[in-house]
């Protein structure tokens, strides 16, 4: 309880506290006399928070009195963003020029008094008297490491491991059997990594006679610490009912005459007497013992009476840039971290030298490559004082904003998959992003909350996309005292609602609206079916004037009520996939401070779009497929400078219709993720429409769409496609229909470019180079009718240069391609492979296109001449699955051996038999044949094919009736498989 109201008082005040902050200092605020009042307001609410905080540490608050000052906070909440809302309302009419005088006058009054009430309504809680306590201190949980590590990621240690293994050698000195050596440090600084490193170095097991490593809790006990010694060193532990005198006398016998080596591992006790009543059941070894203690607190080295303690102090900028750069790219002659170094050390820097915070920072940037994506990581706040670990509580997280962020997923029912922008951008609506770092933007905030949860394991099973990033991921079956998160009726707190509309959840809504309802999230039964939604269920929602979350898509919604412009709090909305919904009211518009609104696969919307630009605080835009905007782009889109996602834009060139050009992009340089650009064959004047889109300013997409419909216009394409040149951060691009004579050489300069597709350019012979880009994995280039070859750049290609990091490459329906060519025309006989059909290749190498290749796919009537030059063939010495469709010859696919081939699969071939070759790949485990209707035999040496486990035959008529069990002509060559499916048809 105590818990829930620090992470509600944190979130709203802070908050109220910076919104006030703002607006007493804004221009609004001066002109109209309110700053003195907003500051005094804000310093109010700054010591009512203050005050929570500290009353909730001491616990000093019974159960009504808790529930009473959080419903009192969320009503100071609801009142505020009431007053934000006329403020923007003003800001939007002021900015169209909509407002009269009068109008204004009405609104700034209205403005001034809420403000007032507000302080009246404080008045009012009485809080500041439930909450007149004295501030005290307070220690969080401490985090508990793991022991185990990876020495080759330790960096900057070798001094200090030297030094602490000389100390471990030296004799003893004649004093004492004993000695104490302390790692002394600040948290995360690296001690238990050290004290691993001489626990498990060769030298040091040689030199004693036992090793023992005892992990010391908070309140680790005298007794549990002898059962972790004796359990490590003979593998029993005493059973808890073993008198004292017993497990004394047990531990001395088993150190008794033997000189060990005792790692004491994070001592936090201070108390002289209990290390003083250890130290009497550790005396009996043998001379030259030692005891090796890691400890934050110099007191504790003190009161152990140490022989000489080791400090950790921080790593070098260089160590730093070193450690990060190790556990990101994990290979030293990566090419990006030349480009990433300078950002890398700020980031080390920033992380002030303690590896546990730059492996948290590298956590982070494993899974981002670009520039642009450190320097925004950069940016994040480090708290160095809480480094998070697997075994981290609920009570631990912080900020406090991150408790409720996880409180949150709660809504969500057990086992379902949580798609990560959906939910931050719930988060935002509910205002727990929006406060906590000025440098970023609330997307980056959540990101990094999802970041953080992901590596403490709250949130587990993370479906990851092409480039890494966390794309959807489902709750930890975590339970924690969620109770009060959701509403009881009695008093002022939210709701959040995730239900289905057939369960008795919704005749309870219907009954009892909740006071103060904030997220209501519609339930399918499954991913097939849409929800069947009545008026009278839409007559209920749009009466829940507090909601800032509304999620109805999938439904069978028709018509949306004018209703729904009065549900001013509204910052979510998603309508997505309601193929039914024929009209939106224009009283939408009024939801100044909708962040949100999905529109995707709204199939028959109708409704005029321009109302979307008074939607001022708009920052995710989701259109695909919604006819709306298939029909009409707005004009003023470009206005909305808070946009941070726009799913798709549609070119239309209607003379009856003024819709948006191109241009409309130019100054919304903060989109991020897709952007799908659809009919540019609409583009009518180049210079005008798109002389401005600037999608070279916008650094956070990471895929674009390019897509022509019509190719009957062939002119000044090239123009528009230099126009569209998109910023170097990219990381995919899909070309369609594109009807130019050639590409532009742009393509060749995007070197974060990781997947290209290129598909139906009718008129287009050459490309660009492209075997130089660094980060290129997949190469799609599919029906091209007229290509003849693609451009290789002047400089001589190694084959680490030569496509250094493609992992598949695929040609399809190219009929006229016969290979790379240089610039100068000359054909480069050892790269060229005449490919006429198709040519997939997957391969999970990173040095060289051929010869770490695991799978390669064939497909087309391919001439005599090989797809693949033999030299290239000869280099598949990884190949380890290969697949051949609809070839003819399949003989030449088998002249060279495969040394690591496993599975071959054989489809669509007009053949009688298979090659002889093909029983000499000794390593062939998985053959399988499908729709071969002339194959007719095996050869008989398959008998030698002793690793093959599984043999599939699929619509092959003649070969199933020789493969049958017993009876059939080839079953001798097949008997030894331990696996055999024959299967008469493919629908079997």
């Amino acid at each position: 309880m105590a818990d829930q109201l620090e992470l509600i008082s944190y979130s709203v005040f802070e908050s109220v506290i910076y919104n006030l902050t703002m607006l007493a200092s804004s221009d609004y605020g001066r002109d109209h006399g309110f700053s003195d009042k907003l500051n005094t307001l804000c310093d109010r609410i700054k010591i009512l928070k203050e005050n929570l905080v500290d009353a909730d540490k001491m616990q000093e608050l019974d159960r009504t009195k808790h529930i009473y000052i959080e419903g009192q906070i969320f009503v100071i909440d609801d009142f505020w963003d009431l007053i934000v809302t006329e403020i923007l309302r003003l800001d939007r009419f002021k900015a169209c020029n909509l407002f009269s005088c009068m109008d204004r006058f009405h609104t700034q009054s209205a403005i001034a008094r809420n403000i007032y009430r507000l302080g009246n309504i404080i008045d009012k809680t009485g809080m500041d008297r439930i909450l007149s306590f004295q501030p005290m201190e307070f220690d969080s949980a401490r985090n508990i490491l793991g022991n185990s590590f990876n020495e080759s990621d330790i960096i900057g240690r070798e001094d200090e491991k030297r030094e602490i293994i000389r100390l471990l050698m030296l004799p003893a000195d004649g004093k004492e059997n004993i000695s104490i050596i302390a790692i002394v440090g600040m948290g995360g600084i690296g001690k238990t990594t050290v004290a691993q490193m001489i626990y498990n170095d060769r030298q040091v097991k040689g030199f004693f006679d036992i090793c023992i490593w005892v992990n010391v809790s908070y309140d680790s006990d005298i007794k549990n610490i002898a059962d972790q010694i004796l359990d490590s060193s003979s593998g029993s532990t005493n059973n808890d009912q073993d008198s004292l005198e017993t497990w004394q006398n047990e531990l001395r016998k088993k150190l008794n005459g033997k000189k060990y080596l005792l790692v004491m591992d994070d001592i936090w006790n201070e108390s002289k007497e209990k290390w003083t009543e250890l130290k009497t059941y550790l005396t009996s070894g043998a001379p030259g013992t030692k005891i090796v203690v890691t400890t934050r607190s110099e007191k504790v080295a003190e009161v152990m009476e140490v022989y000489t303690s080791v400090h950790l102090t921080s790593l070098s900028e260089e160590d730093s840039w070193c450690l990060l750069k190790k556990l990101v790219f994990r290979n030293d002659d990566d090419p990006r971290t030349h480009l990433l170094e300078p950002v890398g050390k700020k980031i080390g820097k920033k992380c002030r030298g303690v590896p546990l915070a730059i492996r948290s920072a590298a956590r982070v940037l494993h899974s981002t490559d670009t520039e642009s994506e450190w320097i925004l990581a950069s940016k994040f706040k480090i708290d160095i004082n809480i480094m998070s670990s697997p075994e981290t509580s609920y009570k631990d997280l912080s900020p406090p904003q991150l408790k409720q962020c996880l409180a949150y997923c709660c809504i969500y029912p057990m086992g379902c998959e949580i798609e990560k922008n959906e939910l931050i951008q719930l988060w935002m609506a509910q205002d727990y992003l929006g406060y906590i770092n000025s440098e970023l933007e609330m997307e980056d905030v959540g990101n990094g909350f999802v970041n953080t949860l992901l590596r403490m394991s709250f949130i587990q099973d993370p479906k990851m996309d092409e480039y890494g990033n966390v794309v959807s991921f489902k709750m930890h079956e975590f339970k924690c005292n969620y109770d009060d998160f959701f509403d009881d009726g009695t008093v002022n707190r939210p709701t959040h609602m995730c239900l289905s509309l057939e369960s008795h959840a919704f005749d309870l809504l219907r009954r009892r609206y909740p006071k103060r309802m904030r997220t209501f999230l519609l339930q399918r039964k499954s991913d097939r079916e849409n929800v069947w939604m009545t008026r009278d269920h839409l007559s209920v929602v749009v009466r829940l004037k507090y909601l800032r979350a509304l999620n109805l898509s999938h439904s069978s919604l028709r018509m949306f009520p004018d209703l729904i412009g009065q549900l001013v709090r509204l910052r979510y909305l998603d309508l997505s996939w309601c193929i039914k919904l024929a009209r939106l009211p224009k009283s939408i518009g009024r939801l100044v401070n909708l962040q949100t609104l999905k529109l995707t696969g709204c199939e028959t919307l109708e409704f005029s779009t321009e109302v979307v630009t008074k939607l001022i605080n708009l920052r995710h835009l989701e259109i695909h497929r919604c006819k709306a905007f298939e029909e009409m782009m707005p004009t003023g889109l470009g206005k909305l400078s808070s946009l941070q996602s726009l799913s798709s834009f549609y070119v239309v060139n209607d003379r009856k219709k003024k819709s948006g050009k191109l241009n409309e992009l130019q100054n919304l340089n903060s989109l991020r993720g897709n952007l799908e650009i659809n009919r540019l064959d609409q583009v009518k004047d180049v210079m005008l429409e798109t002389q401005h889109v600037n999608l070279k300013d916008k650094k956070l997409l990471e895929s674009l769409d390019l897509n022509w419909e019509n190719q009957d216009n062939k002119q000044n394409n090239f123009r528009l496609l230099e126009n569209l040149c998109p910023h170097q951060n990219l990381k995919r691009l899909h070309v369609r229909w594109y009807p130019g004579y050639e590409f532009s050489s742009w393509l060749s300069s995007i070197n974060h470019l990781s997947y290209i597709s290129l598909f139906g350019f009718d008129n287009c012979k050459s490309l660009p180079p492209l075997e130089h880009l660094p980060c290129l994995k997949s190469l799609e280039i599919s029906s091209m009718k007229v290509l003849e070859y693609i451009h290789l750049e002047e400089v001589f290609h190694t084959a680490a240069t030569f496509f250094p990091s493609l992992e598949r490459l695929k040609f399809s329906g190219c009929k006229n391609f016969t290979g790379w060519q240089r610039m100068k025309r000359q054909l480069c006989e050892s790269m060229v492979t005449p490919l006429k059909e198709t040519l997939d290749i997957a391969s999970s190498s990173s040095s060289t296109p051929l010869s770490k290749l695991k799978s390669l796919k064939i497909e087309g009537k391919l001439p005599e001449i090989s797809v693949l030059p033999s030299r290239w063939k000869q280099n598949l010495t990884s190949l380890e699955h290969l697949e051949i469709g609809d070839v003819d010859n399949l003989d030449i696919w088998f002249e060279d051996n495969f040394p690591s081939l496993q599975k071959v699969v054989v489809y669509g071939c007009d053949l009688q038999a298979l090659p002889q070759k093909m029983c000499d790949l000794s390593s062939l485990q998985h053959v399988k044949m499908m729709g071969c209707h002339k194959l007719a035999s095996l050869p008989k040496e398959m008998v030698n094919l002793n690793k093959l486990v599984t043999l599939e035959i699929w619509d092959c008529p003649l070969l199933v009736e020789r493969c049958q069990s017993e009876t059939g002509v080839d079953w001798p060559q097949v008997k030894h498989v331990q696996n055999i499916i024959l299967k008469e048809n493919l629908r079997q």
